[in-house]
């Protein structure tokens, strides 16, 4: 339980190799070293990225550190996103951070999310920038432990809107992917929603795919759909598989055998399970918008 480790806020910030390195804070506090935020972040880099490997290599801690800092990309003059970044030392991890804020003139959109949400998980082996350019603090061991042990049941349920959507972009897979009809029952499960990520995943039993469903919105939030459009990844278990990313040195194309383990243990463990009869199926792909009937 490496990454357990966070709870007892911004404990220390300061190391004798980071004198006068400290980033200059505005009187409002950081969000991105908010006790209740890096909370969930560790958790959800837990549940979906965590590797049992990283303790061999990691050794014993009591401790974990944790680098938060600002990006600041060059933006279109209307984009006012802001980005961040958290370096996780012990386990050689980064976590990439956005808070969405822009507009989409050709859809009438305005997309402005509230806080952060992480949008990439990665293990470097060594931090992208020095230290001195980071916010340090430090979380004890156990209470992390305690809270994920608390917390590992907690669901958000999924709303009407979010439901409406995903069909939509099911039934347009489907009626491109699948000429023919399906002439058995569908089973998928259907993966919990992440309190800092704008992620759902669906494993898709019967199909043996993966299906990857993402937004620039909260996810949770019931008028979602109005605010930003819904986008749909397919992974093939039979083809899009490898054992490690050696085998496909920068290539995103792929998942490995380790993630796809995980995947499975959030859907089928903590995940809703869903069933459509082959009557269903054609009626979802006649009309994306009209609710199954149970």
């Amino acid at each position: 339980m490496l990454l357990a480790a966070a709870c007892a806020g911004c404990v220390s910030s300061s190391h004798p190799a980071r004198e006068n390195t400290a980033p200059d804070t505005s009187m409002q506090p950081d969000p991105l070293i908010e006790k209740a935020f890096v909370l969930e972040v560790l958790r959800h880099v837990y549940r979906w990225h965590f590797d049992q490997s990283y303790v061999l290599e990691a050794g014993k801690v009591e401790k974990l550190e944790v680098w938060s800092r600002r990006l600041h990309p060059r933006l279109d003059a209307d984009d006012r996103s802001e980005y961040g970044e958290m370096w996780i030392p012990v386990v050689n991890t980064v976590v990439e951070l956005k808070r969405a804020e822009y507009k989409v003139p050709e859809l009438k959109l305005e997309i402005a999310e509230n806080a952060f949400k992480v949008t990439r998980v990665s293990r470097l082996t060594r931090p992208p920038a020095p230290s001195r350019q980071y916010q340090v603090c430090e979380y004890p061991l156990q209470e992390f432990r305690d809270y994920l042990f608390a917390t590992r049941t907690n669901l958000a349920p999924l709303s009407d809107t979010l439901r409406t959507a995903a069909r939509k972009l099911i039934a347009d897979y489907l009626n491109k992917a699948y000429e023919g009809s399906l002439t058995q029952d569908q089973i998928c499960y259907i993966s919990p929603l992440s309190a800092v990520c704008n992620d759902l995943w669906v494993f898709w039993e019967t199909g043996r795919k993966i299906l990857f469903f993402s937004a620039d919105m909260d996810l949770t939030n019931p008028g979602f759909s109005q605010l930003s459009q819904l986008r749909l990844q397919v992974i093939d278990l039979d083809k899009d598989i490898v054992a490690s990313m050696r085998e496909v040195p920068g290539s995103n194309a792929f998942v490995t055998k380790d993630w796809v383990g995980r995947l499975l243990f959030n859907c089928i463990l903590y995940g809703e399970r869903v069933v459509r009869t082959p009557e269903q199926i054609r009626r979802l792909r006649s009309d994306p918008a009209a609710k199954p009937v149970p």
